[in-house]
Parts: structure tokens; sequence; C-alpha cells
């Protein structure tokens, strides 16, 4: 997919880059904030923890490595994610590298997609290479309206966003919310009444008029994320943060989900339809360090490419002394 002369115009003049460290095109992100945090110190914290992952990994000891507790806890905290044969006087052994390499590998393909660099690996069924040219982050969901427009090609009420640059018109529609009856982005509850995700990515139509009598609209299709504001979660994890939630003696990765993480997440969701693949969260969803842990324990490779494993290691690895602990399932009478 190329840039049309109009689309590359648009990206720089109705975008451009508000925001230092988010190289993605943004859609109601200016003014928007997540406990304090504006969307610039969110997105550079999701860089900050891939960084961070990537040296824990390297730090994690072998039989000819200083056994210092920090490196110690990124080994163990590597087994609790990835599954490796981790002991804490021998190491890490050689299938063990094999795996943290791909594990390596996979974070390095996040900070690609974070940098918005990441390239295609395998063509889709139309032949086409995955395209990050247009790659859209979208901050709450109070840009979306319900409804159409005049020449919609999609010919149904949908949500989308409207961006207007002069005489052009960006329709932006989010595929998964076209169905209809779909409730507004950001505001779909579980059984409980809690948010059913912080965080989606997406396929997207983008149809774009360019204001000229009698010439078609151009629909193409890009990849989205929408980050929903929620009290459930952090904004972002500071280096070395102390970690006493619920207790001081066993706290729980699961009290410290952030955004930033999130975005950790959705990257990965990214990176697998860079290479025309699915990497899902499974059927179950598996959400959360106790599921995490046990698909680490039952099936290695899904671990691998289960984007909460990376969230989760990443947001671990940002207290490089804590001892993490599963998260104790309440009871029921």
């Amino acid at each position: 997919m190329h840039l049309t002369l109009s689309r590359a115009l648009l990206s720089s003049l109705a975008f451009g880059q508000c925001y230092a460290a988010v190289t993605w095109r943004t859609v109601g992100c200016d003014g928007w904030t997540h406990d304090g945090k504006n969307i610039d110190q969110i997105w550079d914290n999701a860089q900050a923890l891939v960084t961070n992952a990537q040296a824990r990994i390297d730090a994690i000891p072998d039989g000819n490595s200083v056994f210092d507790e920090p490196a110690r806890r990124a080994g163990g905290n590597a087994k609790f994610m990835f599954g490796i044969n981790f002991n804490r006087f021998t190491g890490i052994d050689q299938a063990g590298k094999v795996v943290m390499a791909s594990a390596r590998g996979m974070y390095d393909a996040i900070q690609s997609g974070l940098a918005r660099t990441l390239v295609g690996t395998q063509s889709n069924t139309a032949g086409a290479l995955f395209d990050m040219s247009n790659a859209f982050l979208f901050c709450g969901a109070n840009t979306w309206t319900r409804g159409t427009w005049d020449n919609n090609p999609l010919m149904q009420d949908v949500w989308y966003a409207k961006i207007q640059t002069g005489a052009i018109t960006e329709y932006l529609v989010p595929n998964v919310y076209s169905p209809a009856g779909t409730p507004r982005p950001c505001t779909e509850k579980d059984e409980k009444g809690k948010p059913l995700y912080v965080a989606k990515t997406f396929a997207t139509t983008q149809v774009i008029d360019n204001g000229v009598e009698g010439q078609a609209p151009v629909s193409t299709e890009f990849i989205g994320i929408i980050l929903c504001s929620t009290e459930l979660v952090k904004a972002v994890l500071e280096p070395g943060f102390a970690a006493t939630d619920p207790t001081p003696e066993k706290p729980s990765p699961d009290k410290y989900i952030s955004l930033s993480g999130t975005l950790v997440h959705e990257m990965v969701h990214v990176v697998g339809r860079s290479r025309n693949t699915n990497y899902d969260d499974g059927q179950p969803p598996r959400y959360g360090f106790n599921l995490c842990t046990d698909l680490a324990n039952t099936d290695q490779n899904k671990a691998l490419i289960m984007p909460d494993n990376y969230r989760i290691f990443a947001e671990m690895s940002m207290s490089p002394a804590t001892k993490w602990f599963p998260t104790e399932v309440e009871k029921t009478t």
C-alpha cells in the first residue's frame, strides 16, 4: 500500500506530531490524560518498559554470571512468564536462553511498533504487506460519532471519527465497531459491571473525500489502537517503584497494571498483524498473572506470542528487587 500525495499531505498537515514521543497519528489525544499523565508521558513510559524488559532479559544469569538478587529476580520473572528452567544457583540453561532470545526479539518488534518502523514480513490474502505509514492512536471515545455521511461507501451506520483539513475530509471507521447495535468504544462492561477492556487493537477503514466534485472517496485499511481511561489501571510505572499491594510481603503484579504496559500488550497484537497472523489473547482470554503463568507452564510456545505475558514481564521488571507473588483468588461461600 502506498501513500497517495493527498494522504501524505494529510498526514503532515492534519496531525503532524503533537507529542514528541508518539510516532503514531493521534486522534482525541490533545488534552487527554489518565491519572495525571498525558499521552506523551504514557508513550514514553511504554518505551521505557520495553527497554528495561530487554535489559532484565540480558541480566538473567547463567553458570558464568554474577548471581546478585535483581538478576535472580529477572530469572524468576522469566520463569513465571515464559516457562524457562531457571535455578537460583545455576542460572538459566541453554534451552532457556533460546526461549528468552525469542522473547527479546518480540520486544525488539514491539519497540519497532512504538517507533512506527515495524515492517511487514508476510503478505495478506490480497498480496499486500502490512503498512504502518497510517497507524492511528485514539485516546478515549469522545471523538466517535454513530451515524453515516454523504457517499459513505460502507452504506450503513457506523462509529467513526471525522477529521477535516481544508477541503479534505477523513472518516476513520474501526471495523470492530461497525456492526449494528455496537456500543460506543470504551463503554462495554463485563457481567460485574467492570470495563471490558483497557485498550483494543483493530483494523480500521479510512475513507478520504478530497472534496472534488465527481471524484469518489478513496477507502483503505490501517491499524488502530484505542486507549480507554479507567481507574482500574495506573498510567505509568516508574523505574524501581516499591511494590506493596496488596501487601508488602506478597505484592501481586495484577495490582500494577498500567496504561503504558497495556500499550506493550497491544503492540504484540500489532506485531502479529505485521506477520499476517493473529497473536490473540486466547480462548478463554489469558489476562493476568495467574493465567499467564499457567500458560507458560503448559504451552510455552503460546506464551511466547501471548500479549499479556509481555506486558506482565515488562511491568514486573520495572521493580527489579521485588519478589512477586500470584494473585490470591477470592474464596466463594
